[in-house]
């Protein structure tokens, strides 16, 4: 289910078009970044972490902050990747209409 989430937020977020695909580098790399990070973070809060101490009533506050700081580094950085790959991915060539016309400017015969 988390994947779906981060592979919807990643096709609907950017201002591209692009197709749907669940699985993707980024999307792993998140989806494993974020569970990773939960975990470390989780034990690290636990175990080594006294902020109730340091910060008294506002510790909650600032643990749930740290946490949504990771958790968005793992999504931010998950995009980055698939932005890169698309970006160094072959293009198409586009519509037939696009096509028809560059080749009407090279003085060929448009091809169907």
């Amino acid at each position: 289910m988390l994947t779906l989430a981060v592979a919807l937020v990643y096709y609907v977020a950017p201002n591209i078009e692009q197709p749907f695909q669940v699985l993707t580098p980024g999307t792993v790399l998140a989806v494993l970044g974020w569970l990773s990070a939960s975990l470390l973070f989780s034990g690290y809060a636990a175990t080594v972490a006294h902020y109730s101490t340091t910060y008294g009533s506002i510790a909650a506050i600032v643990v749930l902050l740290l946490y949504f700081y990771l958790s968005s580094l793992a999504l931010l950085l998950g995009a980055e990747v698939n932005a890169v790959i698309l970006q160094h991915a072959p293009r198409d060539q586009g519509s037939a209409d696009a096509k028809a016309a560059r080749a009407r400017r090279a003085g060929r015969k448009p091809v169907s």
